[in-house]
């Protein structure tokens, strides 16, 4: 185990830490765009506004000179680690609160009068948000509360010195609770948790871990980390090639859907928290609480053989684009909605009876729900998208092929007698798959039966869906 003998604090190691570490993000799940660099000459914004935290001055250096994530404000920023938002200091700083304001945001409530002044949080949320403490004295990070399990078997080793033998003792409390390691060490920590998939993006902008529980994430989770495995995860060159066909199959439904959408356009914001600046959005009535969500999220769902169908199609669809593409800009490929929805005549004959049984069940759940779902995504914008985003994609895939399905037999699917809260059931030999009720009294609102095509609809790894949307 490493001593404070042997680690020392740099600035410019610690920014290429950091930059390092949120470049790895970009090749699992961000978007390049979603990383922002300081000007030549530093942040203008920090010093001005951030001396009110009381920090030194190598503190506020070096916030001058982070990279970091963008908080765009709008309730859409993206975690940087399970349940985690990384401060934008920069961007922050324009709040211009006081200090105790901002170091309650970074530091935690019950120790931030124990935190010295050459001490600085890296993240800023609510009282959820995980509180990741840099050292500029010690060159250490302080992970508070982190998980026993990352602390029992991390990928490098914790600082071996005990805080009672090198802080007073007012500090050495809080300092016990946290895993710490030199600060380059702490960010080969958190790659490495996500190259074994114990972190894991289930969007391209939300993350989970395997050490929290909830319902169901026994089911979950394994699911999700074979979808990362099946496209290659962690062998990066691999992953990136792979993962394109999921990004692009899931950027032309998205694109068929935008010109067929039946539900009313709502804006992509997720309420802010309310230790965070207070949000324009208004609440959703009192009735919303009442609602049962969950039931117009129980749509059919192609067979795993019908995926792969699916997928073998799409493949096909954007070799020549992505034959010539170089690198990311494969990113900019598409299926066209005409060729999304050929694959009932295109697809393969061995596919062509589960794919008219799945699509014709989905037209005729569709038809069913549209108008309930169109009702409740309006009354209720802010628990709509709460919602698990998993399902969210699914929907998303399902009217897509329901409208398909209505371009290619015209009179059918478009109306029906179904009860909207009578979910599809299976269809022995084909390739729906009966859909089950999904709970939502979890940390997630996850849902049972996550597979390949879902997730990655719902923009796992890839940016391209946010930037669509």
């Amino acid at each position: 185990m490493p001593t404070l003998d042997e680690i020392t604090y740099s600035r410019d190691a610690t920014v290429a830490a950091v930059r390092d570490y949120y470049d790895f993000l970009t090749k699992m799940y961000l978007r390049e765009s979603d990383i922002i660099e300081p000007p030549a000459g530093g942040w203008p914004t920090i010093k001005p506004y951030l001396e009110c935290m009381g920090k030194t001055d190598e503190v506020l250096s070096l916030l001058c000179y982070l990279p970091y994530i963008r908080d765009p404000n709008d309730g859409n920023q993206v975690q940087g680690a399970p349940w985690c938002y990384f401060a934008d200091w920069q961007k922050l700083a324009l709040y211009q609160c006081d200090g105790e304001a901002f170091r309650l945001f970074s530091e935690r409530a019950g120790i931030i009068d124990d935190v010295p002044p050459h001490v600085v949080g890296l993240t800023c949320g609510g009282r959820n948000n995980p509180v990741i403490l840099l050292d500029t004295k010690l060159g250490v990070i302080h992970w508070y509360e982190c998980p026993s399990e990352i602390k029992c078997a991390p990928a490098r080793e914790l600082l071996q010195d005990d805080p009672y033998d090198y802080a007073p003792e007012n500090e050495a409390v809080w300092m016990a609770e946290c895993g710490s390691w030199a600060i380059t060490d702490f960010f080969e920590v958190l790659k490495d948790e996500f190259r074994k998939l114990h972190f894991i993006p289930i969007t391209s902008m939300s993350v989970v871990d395997i050490y929290t529980t909830f319902l169901d994430s026994d089911k979950d989770i394994p699911v999700a980390q074979d979808i990362y495995r099946r496209h290659g995860w962690p062998d990066l060159q691999r992953y990136l090639t792979k993962m394109k066909t999921a990004a692009l199959l899931t950027f032309a439904a998205t694109a068929a859907h935008a010109s067929v959408m039946q539900i009313t356009a709502m804006p992509r914001q997720v309420p802010t928290k309310t230790e965070r600046p207070a949000s324009t959005q208004s609440p959703d009535p009192w009735v919303c609480a009442t609602k049962n969500i969950t039931e117009y999220f129980d749509m059919p769902k192609p067979s795993s053989t019908l995926l792969d169908a699916i997928y073998a199609y799409v493949d096909e669809k954007l070799e020549p684009c992505l034959s010539t593409a170089a690198g990311r800009n494969g990113l900019g490929c598409s299926v066209g909605e005409s060729q999304w929805c050929s694959f009932s005549t295109e697809g393969p004959p061995s596919a062509s009876a589960a794919y008219s049984s799945y699509a014709s069940a989905v037209a005729s759940w569709w038809s069913a729900k549209s108008s309930a779902v169109s009702s409740v995504a309006s009354e209720c914008p802010i628990t709509w998208e709460l919602y698990d985003p998993l399902e969210q994609s699914w929907l998303d895939v399902t009217i897509v092929q329901a409208e398909c399905y209505a371009d290619a037999h015209p009179g059918k699917g478009t109306t029906s007698s179904a009860s909207p809260a009578t979910g599809p059931t299976a269809v022995p030999g084909t390739g729906a798959t009966a859909a089950e009720p999904t709970p939502t009294n979890d940390v997630l609102g996850r849902a049972q039966g996550v597979d390949m095509w879902m997730l990655a609809g719902a923009g796992m790894a890839v940016a391209v869906i946010n930037s669509a949307m």
